[in-house]
């Protein structure tokens, strides 16, 4: 988890355990290796995930709205560029994973 995110160690276990005493997620040691711990979101941590995303989009959406036609029309290739160089990615870096849906780390750094 904390080379996905680029952070040390101790600054990723401080995370997990902010938002675990936020009740977002839930931490249980992996039971097929004891040395790592997965990370889930709790039902309330899947909520607040999917609001932001939410406000992404429509955020993305107003700015889109902005812009003139000819412009906006010019986004729909860029925008589809994108959606297909992402599909390629290391499913753990995928949106959906990027919300931390499922990480697993090793406790021994």
């Amino acid at each position: 988890m904390a080379a996905t995110l680029g952070v040390t160690p101790s600054t990723a276990l401080r995370m997990a355990e902010r938002l675990e005493g936020l009740g977002l997620t839930d931490r249980r040691v992996n039971p097929d290796n004891r040395r790592e711990v997965v990370l889930r979101l709790t039902p309330a941590g899947e909520e607040l995930v999917d609001r932001v995303l939410s406000h992404r989009r429509a955020e993305i959406r107003s700015l889109a709205e902005r812009l003139p036609a000819a412009q906006c029309a010019g986004l729909v290739p860029a925008l589809t560029a994108l959606t297909t160089a992402a599909a390629g990615l290391d499913p753990a870096l995928a949106p959906a994973a990027e919300a931390g849906r499922v990480a697993v780390w090793s406790t021994i750094h």
